[in-house]
């Protein structure tokens, strides 16, 4: 009952496997159980552990994360050895009965394995493994509606291919980082940056290409940006950037530094392409007080900085 109740009403994922571990330790008191969820990405099956009962210490440290390579069509394979290290690890601690069930959602993606064994040999009937497969059933119900929530709000302020923020979460984290900078009497610098001749670069290889150099990119900005700064991918090849506590000149510098990442050639599937970019710049205060003003203006700084043969980064 507590279980279905924390369907209903939302409880994390976790605090619903605590009762249905506890449902079953209830049932059988000599039960050990866990749940790892998985996450998969470029061919990794990432486990993670997320809730468990019984479970040695030192048994939690060592499987506190799994991950296993395999492509997509090989999943099965992937699959069967992750349940084998973790059986064959049950078993090493003196576990009976052991027994591990992958979860999947209705579209058949793999939310999880679950492992449940036993501190003495016991023997369960029908009715006893069809109860356990029905506790872990429904806890997988509570993993497929956390991750269902984490994908809406992913595809709501991320961008799908860059998974760095898209442009409703830049306008918002910049509403909030201006309204920072004038309590604080703080500067703050907004950066447009476009891709040079990306156009002709993904009509010519094709879109896969564009979208590894686009991915590519997003990288190198990530990478040379401070843990205070925003980037988001505002639309095709062109990104902004939010700078708090930088005037103009503090940002000219920086990205002077950014360029010279971004401007390296990118190797893709065999080609060797040359990356160039462009960049305009708005500073609050001296340029404008508003997100309206700042987006124009630094808009316009780009402009005029791809019209220009030398300026690569023009700030307004």
């Amino acid at each position: 009952m507590k279980v279905v109740e924390g369907l209903v009403t939302g409880e994390p994922a976790k605090s619903i496997f605590a009762s249905v571990f506890q449902g079953l330790t209830m049932r059988f008191p000599q039960c050990v159980a866990c749940i790892w969820t998985a996450d998969i990405k470029l061919n990794v099956v990432a486990m993670s552990l997320l809730a468990h009962i019984n479970v040695p210490q030192f048994l939690r440290d060592e499987f506190s994360k799994l991950s296993e390579s395999g492509d997509a069509e090989s999943l099965s394979v992937t699959l069967k050895t992750l349940r084998t290290k973790i059986e064959a690890a049950f078993y090493e601690c003196g576990l009976h009965n052991t027994s591990t069930r992958p979860l999947f959602n209705r579209q058949n993606r793999l939310l999880g394995i679950a492992a449940v064994g036993f501190e003495q040999a016991v023997t369960l009937s029908e009715v006893e493994q069809k109860m356990i497969e029905q506790y872990i059933r429904v806890g997988g119900l509570a993993i497929e509606r956390e991750q269902l929530e984490k994908e809406n709000h992913f595809l709501t302020f991320y961008d799908y291919l860059t998974e760095i923020p898209n442009r409703r979460f830049f306008h918002t984290q910049l509403s909030q980082d201006l309204q920072h900078a004038v309590e604080s009497s703080e500067p703050l610098s907004l950066a447009m940056v476009d891709l040079d001749n990306f156009k002709y670069i993904n009509d010519t290889f094709g879109h896969d290409v564009g979208d590894k150099l686009l991915l590519m990119i997003s990288k190198r900005i990530v990478k040379s940006l401070r843990d205070s700064d925003t980037v988001a991918r505002i639309g095709g090849d062109e990104f902004s950037m939010i700078l708090p506590r930088m005037d103009g000149e503090s940002a000219l510098a920086h990205l002077r530094t950014l360029l010279q990442e971004v401007n390296k050639p990118a190797e893709i599937e065999g080609w060797r392409f040359p990356v160039s970019a462009s960049i305009g710049v708005a500073c609050y205060p001296n340029h404008g007080t508003d997100k309206e003003t700042l987006l124009k203006r630094a808009d316009m700084a780009l402009y005029e900085a791809k019209q220009s043969e030398k300026l690569r980064i023009n700030v307004f």
